[in-house]
C-alpha cells in the first residue's frame, strides 16, 4: 500500500509554520483595541434597570360590579373585602325598620310553608314579636289570614 501522506517542501512548511510577528503583533493589538471600545461603550450606554409601560391586568372570571335594588344606608356588611360570594349571596343589610335576624326567621318559616305540606301548615305557630319595619302590614295580614284558615284532615 502506497503512503498517502502529502509530504510538503521545506520552504511551504516554513511559510506554514510560524507566521509573521507583524500579524500576531497587529492582530493582538486589534482585539485588544476592539474590547477596550466594546467595554467603553457598554459603560457609557447603559441598559436601563427600570421599564415604564401601561398595563391592564384581567382574569378568567373579572370582578362583577353590584349594585343594590334600593337606595338606602349600609347598616351591616356580611362579607370582607376580597372573599369570594356565591351567586345571589346577602352581602350587606340596607338600614331599614325590620329587623335582619327577624326577616331571616320569616323567609326559613315562608320556605318550610312554601311546600304545601298539610303537617308543616298544622305545626307552624306565627312569631307575633317579629320586627318587619314595611312589611309588618303584610306579615299581620298573612297571620289574620293564616288564623281565619280551617284545617281538616
Amino acid at each position: 500500500m502506497e503512503d498517502k501522506r502529502v509530504i510538503r517542501s521545506e520552504e511551504v512548511q516554513e511559510i506554514l509554520g510560524t507566521p509573521p510577528s507583524w500579524i500576531v503583533q497587529w492582530g493582538t493589538t486589534v482585539v485588544l483595541i476592539s474590547l477596550v471600545v466594546l467595554g467603553a461603550l457598554s459603560w457609557y450606554f447603559k441598559y436601563p434597570d427600570k421599564v415604564s409601560s401601561k398595563l391592564t391586568l384581567t382574569t378568567l372570571q373579572p370582578p362583577v360590579p353590584i349594585f343594590a335594588k334600593t337606595d338606602g344606608y349600609i347598616s351591616r356588611v356580611l362579607v370582607q373585602d376580597g372573599d369570594s360570594v356565591q351567586q345571589n349571596a346577602i352581602l350587606a343589610v340596607i338600614a331599614s325598620g325590620a329587623t335582619y335576624e327577624d326577616v331571616l326567621k320569616l323567609e326559613a318559616d315562608l320556605q318550610l310553608l312554601q311546600g304545601f305540606d298539610q303537617d308543616a301548615f298544622l305545626s307552624y305557630e306565627p312569631d307575633r314579636t317579629l320586627q318587619l319595619g314595611e312589611m309588618q302590614s303584610d306579615y299581620a295580614s298573612f297571620v289574620q289570614l293564616y288564623q281565619d284558615f280551617s284545617f281538616t284532615k
